[in-house]
Order: structure tokens, then sequence, then C-alpha cells
């Protein structure tokens, strides 16, 4: 990883590909460690319409997580292992918690006639 990234051009946003080359989410928002005297860096990228909401006008957090749920996963920075037109993780969507959401739509979708 380069030792200086501008975040809110760079990762914020993007796609996140897993170690097998499947989507599993886009970046969200980004948490940063920092404490005095050290230079803050990058802990987490947060995945989930949770954290996306964040950065959304107040009346309208309330709304985005009550239709959307307010799960977030905590995908670890060390995870990364390129930045591109998208991030690209070191594990799979299953091993870091990214897949909950795709197998909870699977089985609502199983359950329609046809689908």
């Amino acid at each position: 990883m380069p030792e200086s990234v501008d975040l809110a051009l760079t990762v914020l946003d993007r796609q996140l590909i897993d170690s097998q080359g499947h989507r599993c989410g886009r970046v969200d928002e980004i948490e940063i460690d920092w404490a005095p005297g050290r230079s803050a860096r990058v802990s987490h990228l947060l995945v989930g319409q949770a954290a996306a909401a964040d950065r959304l006008p107040r009346p309208l957090r309330w709304l985005v997580r009550r239709v959307a749920g307010d799960r977030i996963v905590r995908v670890p920075w060390s995870e990364v292992t390129q930045i591109s037109h998208v991030v690209k993780l070191s594990q799979t969507s299953v091993e870091l918690g990214l897949a909950d959401g795709e197998r909870r739509a699977s089985r609502w979708l199983a359950r329609i006639p046809g689908a």
C-alpha cells in the first residue's frame, strides 16, 4: 500500500472486490485512528447503509437507518491489497462478513415463484 492516499478521491464510495473477484459492497465510510503526537492512520473501511447514512442531513439519517437497517461491517485496512477504480481485499466476502445481506436477499428471493 502507498504511504499516502487521498482517501476521499481514491477510496470513499469505491466498489469492494473480494479475493475471489466478487463485488461485495462499497466503501461507505472510513475510520481513522488518531492520537495526539501520532500520525493519523486508517484503521477500517466501514460498509453498510448505516455508515453511509452518517453523511446525510440529520433528518434523512433516521429514515435510511429505518429502511436499510443499522448494520455496519468494519473491514480492517490491513485487508486492502490494491486501490484502483475498485478496492481489492485479501479475503472473501464471507470471511469479512460482507455476504450476510446477499444471503438474506437470496433466501427472500427464493420464496418468490419463478425467481
